[in-house]
């Protein structure tokens, strides 16, 4: 619930920041975790 709720925030902090969506931000974390 924590993490939807956080999402939709996050959502719009990277449009106004042009920054690249979160699906990419897990995919690093989850790269990160691999290795």
């Amino acid at each position: 619930q924590i993490l939807e709720e956080n999402n939709l925030p996050v959502s719009t902090t990277s449009s106004i920041l042009s920054t690249p969506p979160t699906p990419t931000y897990t995919e690093h974390i989850n790269i990160d975790e691999d290795f």
